[in-house]
């Protein structure tokens, strides 16, 4: 009776634990060394621990690994791999394999719960090469368990050589954009203070900032002109991002005056003015996107006897 009592009290001590582990911890992930064909049996042990370290600095789960390096050793299938991670009260367990073809790596990872043996997440990421496996290897951390797919996530900082040599080729490098602008200038002489125009933007894009050379002209009552050295920050590493900035311009304003009825003049401004911007970057690492954007100008000179900010909204498509 005692060694029944025992028992049950070890039973209940064990669920006990994995119930508060999955509650109040950090969710763990159990998964034995990869599986690998057509490359160097040392990339089995490197590959997996690279992508435990990518998982862990997520700061999501906790990555234990299996005791067996050598999984040819024994049968790695889902029952074996499961009842494994149940012992040791992981939420999930993580199977991958990584298969060579020609110099084509495919790799797939799929996670499971622990509790039902579902499949919980999976995806497959190519590679032209090993030199690849340090940003694939960034994908799938950073995608795993999510809705997301690592083989389509548009982060640049991890694009790879299979991907720069098919679709995502544009990052850190220049790009034209042809832009349709409107501005508001609120000025009391004129009927209109909405002028629409056409811009031309230069950009460098290097990663973490984008330098930017714009000129753009717009007319209606009112004319505007400027050209603008700035410098833009995007706020994720996403190709679909929204992007802070700012910069310093030269521009020229001019409306016609005809306040009195005696008299009509057009009247002449120009000078340096500083500019903020905000707006979005879609299909940044693409080779042709989209920047939709607005800024507020802050002009030196005077308008109308006033200093006015002017408002001015951009779309434009860059190549």
């Amino acid at each position: 009776m005692k060694a029944q009592i025992k028992n049950f009290r070890g039973i209940a001590l064990s669920i006990l634990v994995f119930l508060a582990s999955n509650i109040f911890g950090q969710e763990k992930i159990y998964m034995p060394y990869f599986t690998i064909s057509g490359v160097h049996a040392d990339y089995k042990v490197s590959t997996t621990k690279m992508l435990k370290t990518y998982i862990e600095s997520t700061n999501r789960y906790q990555v234990i690994l299996s005791n067996y390096i050598d999984t040819s050793s024994f049968d790695l299938n889902l029952v074996k791999v499961q009842k494994e991670a149940f012992e040791i009260s992981a939420n999930y367990f993580v199977l991958g394999d990584m298969n060579a073809v020609g110099n084509l790596l495919i790799i797939s990872v799929k996670m499971y719960e622990t509790s039902t043996g579902k499949l919980y997440w999976n995806d497959v990421i190519k590679a032209n090469s090993l030199s690849d496996l340090d940003p694939s290897m960034q994908k799938i951390a950073n995608n795993i368990g999510t809705t997301s797919k690592a083989h389509i996530d548009n982060d640049i900082a991890t694009v790879t050589d299979y991907e720069a040599a098919t679709n995502k080729t544009f990052f850190a490098q220049s790009r034209n954009i042809i832009s349709i602008e409107g501005a508001f200038i609120s000025n009391s002489v004129v009927k209109s203070q909405f002028l629409n125009g056409l811009g031309y933007t230069k950009s460098f894009d290097v990663k973490k900032f984008i330098f930017n050379i714009s000129a753009s002209y717009l007319w209606g009552e009112q004319r505007y002109s400027r050209m603008e050295v700035g410098l833009l920050y995007p706020l994720t590493s996403k190709g679909i991002t929204p992007y802070i900035g700012g910069g310093l311009g030269m521009s020229t304003y001019s409306f016609n005056n005809n306040s009195s009825s005696y008299s009509y003049y057009r009247q002449h401004s120009n000078g340096l003015e500083l500019v903020a911007s905000g707006g979005a970057l879609v299909m940044r690492n693409a080779a042709v996107g989209m920047r939709i954007g607005g800024t507020i100008s802050l002009p030196a000179f005077n308008i109308n006897n006033k200093y006015v900010p002017i408002c001015r909204l951009s779309v434009g498509i860059s190549f």
